[in-house]
C-alpha cells in the first residue's frame, strides 16, 4: 500500500520520546510515534500523552529499559510503559489483533515486524498515523487528507471496526465533537446501523466518551447529526425528542452556547427531562438517576442534580437578594446558573423581553463580582463572632448557640447588622433576652421562626408552617435555614 507520507511536516517530539525511539533502535527495532500524539502535534495541538510504537516484543522492550522505571501495564496486548525524565511513555509492540468476541477487546494479538500492518487494525484514519524523527510520517489510510478535510473515517471496512469494539461508534462522535469534524458517509452509516451493540459496553466507559463529547465545540452538530447514537445512550432523550422535538433541537443550541464545562452542559442536556418521564418527577432527580446509571461519578451526579433544581431560579440585580443566592448556593455555583441562564436564553440576537432579561442577568453577574471584593460575609465561618463568643457571653453550650448563630448570619445577609463583633453579640443577647422571656428555651428553632416584617430573614408563624418549618424541639439548622429561605421569600412578596 501506497505510504502518502508528507515530506515537508515535522513534529517535534519531546526529549523523553526521541531517546526512547534512539534507544529501541540502537538495538535493531523499529520504532515511531503513533496514533493521537501525532494527530494532534499536525492540529497544532499540544498532546495529552505520547505513544511509541516499535518491533521490540513487551520481553525486548523490558530489556531495552532495564536502567529505566518499568510498568507492565498492558503486556497482554503488548505494552509496557516506561518513565523518561519524569514523562510516561506508553511503548507497544506493532501487532495485529485476533478476533472480538466481547464487542471490547481482542482475544489474542499477533506481534508484527511491520508498521504498515500495525496501523491497519487502528479505528480511524487520523489515529492511524505514524511519525519517525528522521523518516518522517508515515500514512498508509490517507489520515492527514481526512484531518485537513475534517474528517473522521474508519481504516477500512467500517462494519469491521465497529463490530471488533463499539465503543469506537461512541469514539467517533467523541472525534466529531471535539475536533469539530463530520463523519464520512459509509462510517456513519454503519454507526447508526450498529450502535444497538452499545448495550454491551461498561457503562463507565460510556460515560467517559460522552463526558468528553459534551464539552466538545462541535457537539451539536455532531449528536444532531447522530442522535440516535446519543438516544441508545440515554433513551429518554430520545423520548425527548419524539414527544418535543422543537425543544430538543432547543436543547442542543443551548449545550453548544454554553461554556465547555462537563456539570453545566450535563445539566442543560438533561435539564428538561423531568417534561418526559412517568409522574413528572423532580427534573434533578432524574437527572442524576440517569448520570447514575451510567456510573458517573457521584460528585459530579451531584453537582448536577443541584443545577438543574435551581436553574429557574430567579438571579435579579438587587444587592441584597444577590447576597442571599451567594451564600445559599456557593461563588462557584452561583455563577454556574448565571452561565447557565444565559445559554438558555435563545440565540445571540435575542430582543424583547429576552434581551431585557439578558440584560438584567449581565448586571446581576457584575453586582455579584463587585459585591465578592468587598469580602461580604456568606456563611458563618465569616461571621466577626464565633460559639466561643456566644458561651462567653453566657449563651449555654448546646444546640441554641447554633441556632444564635445562624440568626446572626440571618440578619447580616440582610444588610440589618454589620458583621462587627460588637454589634453581633448586641444582637445575639437581645435575641436571647427576648426569646426567655417567652418561658421557652433560648434560641429554641420554633422562635426563631417567630418574628415580624421589620425583622428580615425572621418568619411569621403561618409562612413559617407552609414552609415545613420544624417540629417543637427538632435541631436541624440546615434544614431551618431552607426552610425560612423559602418562608422570607413569600414574605417579601406580600
Amino acid at each position: 500500500m501506497k505510504n502518502n507520507s508528507a515530506a515537508d511536516l515535522t513534529i517535534a517530539l519531546p526529549a523523553p520520546a526521541m531517546r526512547a525511539i534512539a534507544l529501541l533502535e540502537r538495538q535493531g527495532f523499529s520504532s515511531c510515534a503513533v496514533g493521537g500524539c501525532v494527530r494532534d502535534s499536525l492540529l497544532g495541538s499540544e498532546p495529552g500523552d505520547w505513544d511509541i510504537a516499535t518491533a521490540a516484543t513487551p520481553a525486548q522492550t523490558m530489556e531495552c529499559f532495564v536502567d529505566y522505571r518499568r510498568i507492565a501495564t498492558g503486556l497482554r496486548h503488548g505494552t509496557v510503559t516506561v518513565l523518561l525524565d519524569g514523562m510516561p511513555l506508553e511503548i507497544t509492540t506493532y501487532r495485529v489483533d485476533g478476533v472480538y468476541t466481547d464487542s471490547r477487546h481482542p482475544d489474542s494479538v499477533h506481534y508484527t515486524g511491520s508498521l504498515e500492518e500495525d496501523l491497519a487494525r487502528r479505528d480511524f484514519t487520523i489515529n492511524a498515523m505514524a511519525y519517525h524523527p528522521a523518516r518522517g510520517l508515515a500514512d498508509y489510510h490517507n489520515g492527514l487528507r481526512d484531518l485537513r478535510e475534517g474528517v473522521v473515517t474508519c481504516v477500512g471496512e467500517p462494519d469491521r471496526r465497529f463490530e471488533e469494539d463499539a465503543l469506537r461508534i461512541l469514539r467517533a462522535v467523541r472525534f466529531a465533537s471535539c475536533l469539530n469534524f463530520s463523519i464520512a458517509p459509509p462510517t456513519r452509516q454503519s454507526m447508526l446501523r450498529l450502535c444497538g451493540r452499545l448495550e454491551r459496553i461498561a457503562r463507565e466507559r460510556i460515560a467517559a466518551e460522552l463526558g468528553r463529547a459534551v464539552v466538545g465545540p462541535g457537539f451539536g452538530r455532531a449528536f444532531g447529526e447522530n442522535a440516535p447514537i446519543l438516544f441508545q445512550v440515554i433513551p429518554a432523550l430520545g423520548e425527548l425528542n419524539r414527544r418535543y422535538p422543537a425543544l430538543w433541537r432547543q436543547t442542543l443550541r443551548q449545550v453548544d452556547r454554553a461554556a465547555p464545562e462537563l456539570e453545566l452542559r450535563l445539566a442543560l442536556l438533561l435539564g428538561n427531562l423531568g417534561a418526559v418521564c412517568a409522574g413528572n418527577p423532580e427534573g434533578g432527580a432524574f437527572a442524576g438517576a440517569v448520570l447514575r446509571g451510567l456510573r458517573f461519578p457521584g460528585n459530579l451526579v451531584t453537582a448536577v442534580e443541584k443545577l438543574v433544581a435551581l436553574r429557574d431560579a430567579a438571579i435579579y440585580p438587587q444587592r441584597r437578594e444577590l447576597r442571599r443566592q451567594l451564600s445559599d448556593w456557593g461563588e462557584r455555583r452561583f455563577f454556574q446558573l448565571v452561565r447557565l441562564r444565559r445559554a438558555r436564553l435563545e440565540a445571540p440576537e435575542v430582543h424583547g423581553e429576552r434581551a431585557r432579561q439578558r440584560e438584567e442577568l449581565d448586571r446581576a453577574e457584575s453586582m455579584a463580582k463587585a459585591l465578592l471584593e468587598e469580602k461580604p460575609c456568606l456563611a458563618l465561618g465569616d461571621l466577626a463572632v464565633k460559639g466561643g463568643d456566644l458561651l462567653a457571653a453566657g449563651v449555654p453550650q448546646g444546640p441554641q448557640v447554633g441556632g444564635l448563630l445562624q440568626y446572626l448570619l440571618g440578619l447580616v445577609l440582610a444588610e440589618q447588622v454589620e458583621n462587627r463583633r460588637d454589634a453581633l453579640l448586641e444582637a445575639a443577647l437581645e435575641r436571647r433576652k427576648k426569646m426567655e422571656r417567652t418561658g421557652d428555651a433560648p434560641c429554641n428553632t420554633n422562635l426563631l421562626l417567630k418574628g415580624r416584617k421589620d425583622l428580615r430573614g425572621i418568619i411569621v408563624p403561618d409562612k413559617a408552617k407552609d414552609a415545613g418549618g420544624l417540629s417543637p424541639g427538632k435541631d436541624d439548622n440546615a434544614v431551618w435555614r431552607n426552610n425560612t429561605r423559602k418562608a422570607f421569600d413569600d414574605l417579601m412578596e406580600d
